[in-house]
C-alpha cells in the first residue's frame, strides 16, 4: 500500500505545461488501469442475468440504480469539495486548511450518506406499491449499506487522489471493487440463487470495500490523519460551494437513472433489464473520462486559484483530446457489435440493440466533453452547476415520461441522449462565457477520422460469413489494427507520443529517464 512518503510534494506554483502533462501521463497510466477493472462490472452484471434470471436482475438493477442516485445525492458534492480544496490548499501548502477541508468534507458526506441509507431500508413497502414487485420489500434493505459504503469510498479516494496519488484507487476500485463482488457474487449464489441474495452479496461486498478505502486513505494521509481531519474545525467556504453539488448529483442521478424508474413502472422488471444491459455495456465508452476527472479536478483547482487561464485552456484540451483518442474506438467498436454483446446477458435483451446504439452515442458525449464541466465546478460556480443539471433532470424526465409509454426501451434511450447532450452543450457555452476556455483544438478531429475509418473496416468486416465468435474476433482485431495505425499516420501531438512512451515504459517495467 503507498504511504505518505509516497505521496508528491506540493506543486510548485509555478506548474509549466510539461509539469502538467507528465503528471496527467503519469497519473493517467494507474487510473487507466483501474477503469479496466472497473470494466469486469459488466461481468457482474451479466452473471447475475444469467445466473438469477432477467426478472430477478430486473429487480436487482432497478433497487441498485435507486441506490446509486441516493448515493450520489448524499457525498453532497463532498468529493469534489476534495478535490478542490485539498488539492488547492495542498498546491500552495496550506496544511491547516487542508486538514480541515478533509474533516468537513467527511463529516458532510458520512452524515447524508447515513440518513439516506436508513430512509431507504424504511421507505422499502412504498417501492413495493409503486413499482409491484414484494420483493423490494427485502431487496432494498438488503442494498441500502451500498448508499453509505459506495459513497465513503467514492470520496476517501477522492482524499487520495488530490494528494495526487493514484495507487490506492487503483488498488480499492480497479482492483479489489470488481473482484469482491463477483466472488461474492458467486458464493452467495451457490447459497440463495434468487434476487434477495443478488442483493445481499451486493450489500456485503461494498461494506468490506468501505473498509478497505479507510485503510488505503489513513496509509496515503498518515496514520491518525483521517481521525484528527474529523475532530478540526469546520472549512470557511466547503459546505457553500458542496452541498449546490451534492443537489447537482442528485439531478445528474435523475438524469442517468429515471429512466430505469419509469420504466419499472410502466413496462416491468424485464424491460428494465433490457435497457440497464444496454446502458452498462455502452458505459464503458465514458470510462477514459472517469479516469481523468480526479486528475483534471485538482489541475483546474490549482490553475484556477492561481489566476492561470492559460494553463487551465492547455489542460482542459489536452485531457479532453486523450479522452477522445479512447472513447471514440471503443464507441463506434460497440456499435459495430451491439447484438453479439447483448446477447451474452441472454436471447431476450437482444431486443435492446436499438436502444444500446442510443445509450452508447450519450455515453460518447459524457466522455469526451464531460471534463469541461470541472471549469464551471473548480471556479466556484456550484450554483450554476445545479440549474444546468436541474435543467437536464427535467427534460429528462419530462422525455421520459412521453415516449416510455409509447416506445419503451427505445424511448428511455432517446430522452437519456438527448439529456445528456443539452447538459455538456449547456456547460461548454458556459465554460467559454466564465473563462474563455473550451475543450477542442485542431488535433481534436483525429481521433474521430481514425475511428471512423477503423468503424468502416469493422461493418466490412461484419458482414464476412464467419461463425459468430470468428466475426467478433475479427472486428476487434481489425479495430485494434486499423485505428491505432490511421491515427499515427494523421501525427497525433508531442503530448500523446509522450504519453504512449510512458505507458509502453510502465508496461515493460522500464523507468523513464
Amino acid at each position: 500500500m503507498t504511504s505518505r512518503s509516497d505521496a508528491q510534494a506540493p506543486a510548485p506554483l509555478g506548474a509549466t505545461r510539461s509539469d502538467d502533462a507528465a503528471h496527467a501521463a503519469r497519473s493517467g497510466f494507474s487510473q487507466i488501469l483501474a477503469m479496466v477493472g472497473q470494466g469486469l462490472m459488466p461481468l457482474h452484471r451479466v452473471l447475475v442475468a444469467r445466473l438469477f434470471g432477467q426478472t430477478a436482475y430486473g429487480i436487482y438493477r432497478a433497487g441498485a440504480d435507486l441506490c446509486e442516485v441516493l448515493m450520489r445525492a448524499g457525498i453532497a458534492g463532498g468529493d469534489k469539495a476534495m478535490l478542490k480544496f485539498v488539492a488547492a490548499h495542498r498546491g500552495v501548502g496550506e496544511t491547516a486548511e487542508e486538514t480541515q477541508a478533509l474533516g468537513s468534507a467527511l463529516r458532510l458526506s458520512g452524515g447524508f450518506l447515513l440518513v439516506l441509507s436508513l430512509a431507504l431500508a424504511f421507505a422499502a413497502p412504498l417501492f413495493v406499491r409503486w413499482w409491484h414487485h414484494p420483493e423490494y420489500k427485502l431487496v432494498l434493505p438488503l442494498l441500502a449499506p451500498t448508499v453509505l459504503g459506495g459513497g465513503l469510498v467514492i470520496v476517501l479516494m477522492a482524499a487520495t487522489l488530490a494528494a495526487k496519488v493514484t495507487r490506492p484507487n487503483l488498488i480499492v476500485r480497479g482492483i479489489a471493487e470488481p473482484f469482491m463482488l463477483i466472488a461474492i457474487t458467486l458464493v452467495v449464489w451457490a447459497l440463495r440463487p434468487d434476487v434477495y441474495g443478488a442483493a445481499a452479496a451486493h450489500g456485503t461486498s461494498t461494506l468490506l470495500l468501505m473498509t478497505l478505502a479507510w485503510v488505503s486513505a489513513s496509509a496515503v494521509l498518515g496514520r491518525g490523519r483521517l481521525l484528527q481531519a474529523l475532530r478540526a474545525p469546520a472549512h470557511k467556504g466547503l459546505i457553500r460551494f458542496a452541498i449546490p453539488l451534492g443537489a447537482s448529483e442528485f439531478m445528474n442521478g435523475i438524469l442517468q437513472r429515471a429512466n430505469v424508474f419509469i420504466l419499472s413502472y410502466f413496462s416491468g422488471a424485464a424491460a428494465v433489464a433490457v435497457f440497464a444491459a444496454s446502458e452498462e455495456l455502452g458505459r464503458s465508452v465514458a470510462g477514459m473520462r472517469y479516469a481523468f476527472d480526479s486528475i483534471a479536478a485538482p489541475m483546474m483547482s490549482e490553475a484556477l486559484h492561481q489566476g492561470d487561464r492559460e494553463r487551465l485552456r492547455y489542460n482542459l484540451a489536452l485531457m479532453t483530446r486523450w479522452v477522445a483518442s479512447a472513447s471514440a474506438p471503443i464507441a463506434l467498436t460497440l456499435l459495430a457489435l451491439r447484438e453479439p454483446l447483448l446477447w451474452l446477458y441472454g436471447p431476450a435483451y437482444v431486443s435492446g440493440v436499438t436502444a444500446m446504439g442510443l445509450l452508447v452515442c450519450g455515453h460518447l458525449v459524457n466522455g469526451v466533453l464531460g471534463l469541461t464541466g470541472y471549469v464551471i465546478v473548480m471556479s466556484g460556480r456550484s450554483g450554476v452547476f445545479f440549474w444546468d443539471n436541474l435543467l437536464a433532470a427535467g427534460v429528462n424526465l419530462g422525455l421520459s415520461f412521453l415516449l416510455i409509454p409509447r416506445y419503451g426501451v427505445t424511448g428511455a434511450a432517446i430522452a437519456s441522449l438527448t439529456s445528456t447532450s443539452l447538459l455538456l452543450g449547456t456547460i461548454v457555452v458556459q465554460a467559454w462565457v466564465f473563462e474563455r476556455v473550451h475543450p477542442f483544438n485542431r488535433a481534436f478531429a483525429k481521433p474521430f477520422l481514425a475511428a471512423g475509418i477503423a468503424f468502416l473496416a469493422e461493418l466490412a468486416v461484419r458482414a464476412v460469413p464467419l461463425a459468430p465468435k470468428a466475426r467478433v474476433f475479427l472486428v476487434v482485431a481489425s479495430g485494434l489494427l486499423i485505428y491505432p495505425s490511421v491515427l499515427l499516420a494523421l501525427k497525433p501531438g508531442e503530448e500523446e507520443r509522450r504519453f504512449i512512451l510512458n505507458l509502453a515504459r510502465r508496461l515493460t517495467g522500464r523507468r523513464s529517464s
